[in-house]
Order: structure tokens, then C-alpha cells, then sequence
């Protein structure tokens, strides 16, 4: 026994920086979040209301329970999730691909529609079909049209100058090439040009990080470019806490990741926001592959079998150890929080066109009573009632009175000097005037990719929200301020993250005319275009200029879709 104790000493084992508890009590205070949010109990009450909404997002949660290792019965999403497969026509490649690898955590590698995938769906999308089809073959999924050789080699052609991957463009991007890397993660010490790849990639994320420890994607800091991050280095056995590459000004990638984090558990798109649905299921997954990790478990996409992470990637962090570090099951405990809202508020009518511009869908605010009258009103019979009181409990004394109708009156003269509004009254259905003009700019919005699919009430037929319309702008006025004018005159809907206030600051728009992100597949949402070209940060940080052509564009690609093929990211 001494002899093998000695032996075993003298063999070099990884100890990992991070707390394990620490570690557990996120993924833990992520599901406990979820549960709450469905008004669940515990884990398999949740699972079966995610059956509920199986196909629109939900799956990467049960990806991530499947992949923590938690128990969890999904035979109430499997079928679900097969219905919803079989009778969505509009699934890009990655989309049916992102439901192909739900399909194998739960358990049905098998299915038809996995390897129908597999087969298809390679390719149709670009750079992330075969990122995705490389990660359903890691599974052990067979296809009659690639095999991981085939894939592994797309994927490596597609690499740009700087050593990593986007999806258009000559700059690499952070989430794409992360998400590369997890793809090809099992190959690494097994083909020497991935190895060589790989490690270019790493020196790329390794110069991209920021001094929080976090990443910006598209121009802007945010927490799913961390979490991409995080799954990526965890692949290839890699400790996100403690290698010295992935560490600046003290800070490592999972700290700059938990900035995000919220008191309830969930994670915020921007730095103090409200909780945010995507950026929870990355963090989330992000959290489970470190916990893999620990476990000495393979890659967070691999469920049949155990393929091991890329042990011993060059330059990753190795001491001596004197045991196995394992990390228990705890059960979730709810973490209680205030939530936030920031969002241009929706206005409640029907939608109708505007007779400002022919062709633009609105939601007209009614003409309402004053909020100030009924507070007026709301006053006065309080003081009636007091009165009243008074007269009954008998305390009729003059003060008693004068005191009353006193409070009455300081509330009266309150409500006169406060300025109240609801969010009918953002929809001004009037241009500002601007004293400081410094040029004029146009700007439309329009939905031509999904006008036949889109809510007629809201969209029109001809896909076109908001012709061409001119604004003056004053000096530093950005996109965002743009669309903001654009959508209060015209009584557009519009929600969005981050700051609403101006210009200063990160602002995702997540809706128009009640068409979301992700609602037409996990590629869509909203883009924007100057003068013909997409610009790879958001619409908060682009200063206007005389003459400027703006358009709002609704894409169900990444914004190729919506794209001549002439332009360039800038």
C-alpha cells in the first residue's frame, strides 16, 4: 500500500483553481431560477413545462441538464420536441441541427430525424452548419454525405488570416471561432493540423479578452461571448479560472462572465440589466463544461460515450495534485432578487396604418382621461372618507379636519408639480423639432423575409413597416436615437436592452412591431444597415452624418439573407 501511495504521488494530476462549491451553487442558482420562473418545484416539474415550449429555445437547458448529469426524465420532452421537429417547415440547417443534439441528450442518438440531420444539414448555413454537423458526429451519428474528416477539414478552410473564424467578414469573431473550437476540441491531439489551428485560435482569444477577464462580440462587452469562451477552454482541457493566458489585470474568463450575474440566479445581457433568457442557457452551459472538466469528463456537446477533452493543450495550467477532485450533487436553493425592466414600453391597441406614413404599421394610443384627474379624484375621496371617519369616531375637533384636508392638499400640490406618463405617451405620433440641425438622414424598416409568416396585424403584406423617411439629426445623434423618433411618431412598437435613454451606452434592439429575436429561427432577429453596410457594433455607438441611408432589416440568417453580397462589415 505504502508503494502504491508513493507511485501515485509522483504522477502529475490537475488542480483546479476554481471552488467546487462555487461552481455548483451557479449552476444550481440558474436552475432554481428557471424552476421559479416556471412556477415549478423541482427539476422534473421544470423539464416537463420546458415540453410545453419545446423548440423554442428550451432545448439548450435540457442540453445542459443532460450534460451536468442531472436526473431528469425527458420523456415528456422527447415527443414534444419530435412534434415540434416534424411540423416546423422553416427550421434553417442549424436550427434542426440545434434540435438534433436535444435529441441525443435525450437520449436518441438513433432517431430518424438525428440522422436525416446529420445527412442535410451540413453546409446549407455556412461556417455553424458544419461546426454543428462536426459536433452531431462527435456523437457517433453517421452520414452517408460527410464524415468528421469531412467536416474537420471545412471547418479548418474556413479560417481567416488572423487564425480564427466568422461568419462573414475578414476579422475573426470571438463567439464563432469559441464555438469552432469546442467543435474541434476531441481532434486535438490526434491530427496535428487541428493542434496547430487550435493554438493559433487560443493566442487570438488570449489577445481579444478585456481587462475584466470578458469578451466583446460585435463591438460591444456581453456575457454569451465569455460563456463561448469558457465551453471552448473547458473542450480542450483547459482551466478557465487559473491558465495564464486567460487571465488579465488578475481577472479570469468566468469572473468576467459573473459580472453578469444576477441576485436571482439568472444573467443579464448587459452589465446590471434584467435577466436575460440567452445569456442565462450560455452561462449555464458554460458552468456545467466547467464543471465537466473538474469531473474529467469529455466536451459539454458529447453524450454518447466520453471522448476526452484536448488533455494537456499546450500551455495550460498542470501542478501536481494529491487526490481526485469530484464535485457532489446539491439540491438547488431558490436565490431571491429584484428584477429590472428596460424596455421602450408596447402600446396596447390594435395596430392600424399610420396616416404619416402610408405604409407604416402602428399601435395608436387612445385617447384616455388624464392620469392627473383620477389621482385628483383619488384624493379628494380619501378625504372624504376620513372626514367621514372622524365624524363617526367622534373626533370632530377643528384641527382634526384642518389636519386631513392639509395632507390632502400637500398630495394635490404634489400631483400638480409631477410629470406623469404611461407608456401610451412615448408614442408622440410627432416629429421633435431639433433648433441645432446638423443634416438630414432617412431611415425604413422593413421584414421582407418573413412578411408571409409575420402577424398581419402588425406587418403589412408588403413586408414594409416604416417607408423611407427623413429626420434631421443634431451633432453626435446615433442609429438608435434615429429609430427611437422614428418609432414614437409613427407608433411603432419597439423593445429593446440597454440603455433607452440615449445614445451613450450598449443597446440591443430585441423587437419591432412585435417580431423578436430568434422568433423565426435561432438565426434571426434584427440588423441594421448605413449606407449599404452592416456595421459590426451596435446602433447606440453609430454616430450619424449628413446624408446617411439607414435601414432596419429583419433576417433569418445572421443578416446574409438580407444582404446583396456587395458589402463589408466595417
Amino acid at each position: 500500500m505504502a508503494g502504491v501511495f508513493f507511485a501515485s504521488a509522483l504522477v502529475p494530476q490537475k488542480v483546479y483553481a476554481a471552488a467546487v462549491g462555487d461552481v455548483n451553487d451557479i449552476i444550481d442558482g440558474i436552475v432554481a431560477y428557471k424552476e421559479k420562473e416556471a412556477g415549478c418545484d423541482s427539476v422534473e416539474e421544470w423539464v416537463k413545462k420546458l415540453a410545453e415550449t419545446a423548440g423554442d429555445g428550451s432545448e439548450w437547458f435540457v442540453i445542459g441538464l443532460a450534460a451536468e448529469g442531472r436526473k431528469a426524465d425527458f420523456s415528456a420532452y422527447y415527443p414534444r420536441l419530435v412534434e415540434y421537429a416534424a411540423n416546423t417547415s422553416w427550421l434553417g440547417a442549424t436550427a434542426k441541427q440545434r434540435l438534433a443534439l436535444a435529441l441525443i441528450a435525450c437520449g436518441a442518438a438513433d432517431h430518424e430525424y438525428v440522422r436525416t440531420t446529420a445527412d442535410e444539414a451540413p453546409g446549407k448555413l455556412g461556417i455553424m452548419s458544419r461546426i454543428f454537423g462536426l459536433h452531431i458526429a462527435n456523437n457517433g451519428v453517421g452520414s452517408g454525405s460527410y464524415t468528421a474528416e469531412d467536416l474537420i477539414e471545412n471547418i479548418l478552410s474556413y479560417r481567416l488570416s488572423d487564425g480564427g473564424w466568422a461568419i462573414m467578414g475578414d476579422r475573426a469573431d470571438v463567439d464563432v471561432t469559441a464555438m469552432a473550437l469546442q467543435a474541434l476540441a476531441p481532434y486535438y491531439n490526434e491530427k496535428e493540423e487541428v493542434k496547430a489551428a487550435v493554438d493559433k485560435a487560443l493566442s487570438l482569444l488570449s489577445e481579444r479578452q478585456l481587462d475584466d477577464g470578458g469578451y466583446a462580440g460585435f463591438g460591444s462587452e456581453n456575457p454569451e461571448s465569455a460563456a463561448q469562451v469558457i465551453i471552448a477552454l473547458t473542450s480542450l482541457g483547459i482551466d478557465p479560472y487559473s491558465d495564464a493566458r486567460f487571465i488579465k489585470n488578475g481577472n479570469s474568463v468566468p469572473q468576467g462572465l459573473l459580472k453578469y450575474r444576477r441576485a436571482d440566479g439568472s444573467f443579464a445581457h448587459t452589465d446590471g440589466g434584467e435577466a436575460n433568457t440567452s445569456a442565462t442557457y450560455q452561462a449555464f452551459l458554460a458552468f456545467v463544461s466547467i464543471k465537466r472538466l473538474y469531473n474529467g469528463q469529455g466536451p459539454v456537446y458529447i453524450f454518447t460515450g466520453e471522448m476526452n477533452p484536448g488533455d494537456g493543450v499546450e500551455g495550460s495550467s498542470e501542478t501536481a495534485g494529491t487526490g481526485e477532485m469530484k464535485i457532489t450533487e446539491k439540491t438547488a436553493e431558490e436565490n431571491k432578487g429584484v428584477e429590472t425592466v428596460t424596455e421602450t414600453p408596447a402600446p396596447t391597441a390594435e395596430a392600424h396604418t399610420s396616416g404619416k406614413a402610408e405604409n407604416a404599421v402602428n399601435t395608436e394610443p387612445a385617447k384616455g382621461l388624464n392620469i392627473k384627474v383620477f389621482l385628483y379624484a383619488g384624493i379628494l375621496l380619501l378625504g372624504v372618507i376620513a372626514s367621514v371617519v372622524l365624524r363617526f369616531k367622534g373626533h370632530k375637533s377643528k384641527k382634526n379636519y384642518v389636519f386631513v384636508w392639509g395632507i390632502c392638499l400637500g398630495l394635490g400640490v404634489l400631483v400638480f408639480f409631477t410629470r406623469f406618463s404611461t407608456g401610451l405617451d412615448f408614442y408622440s405620433g410627432t416629429a421633435a423639432k431639433k433648433e441645432n440641425a446638423v443634416g438630414t438622414v432617412t431611415i425604413t424598416i422593413r421584414c421582407d423575409t418573413v412578411k408571409d409568416l409575420a402577424d398581419p396585424r402588425y406587418v403589412p403584406s408588403d413586408g414594409i413597416i416604416l417607408p423611407v423617411t427623413a429626420y434631421e439629426i443634431e451633432e453626435n445623434e446615433t442609429v438608435y436615437d434615429v429609430l427611437v423618433e422614428a418609432v414614437r411618431e409613427h407608433n411603432i412598437q419597439m423593445e429593446n436592452h440597454g440603455s433607452s435613454t440615449g445614445a451613450h451606452g450598449m443597446v440591443y434592439i430585441s423587437g419591432i412591431a412585435y417580431l423578436y429575436e430568434q422568433q423565426f429561427g435561432e438565426l434571426s432577429g434584427w440588423v441594421y444597415h448605413v449606407n449599404g453596410v452592416q456595421p459590426s457594433y451596435g446602433c447606440g455607438d453609430y454616430v450619424l452624418s449628413d446624408g446617411d441611408v439607414i435601414e432596419w432589416l429583419y433576417t433569418r440568417d445572421l443578416g446574409r439573407d438580407v444582404s446583396d453580397g456587395s458589402e463589408v462589415w466595417k
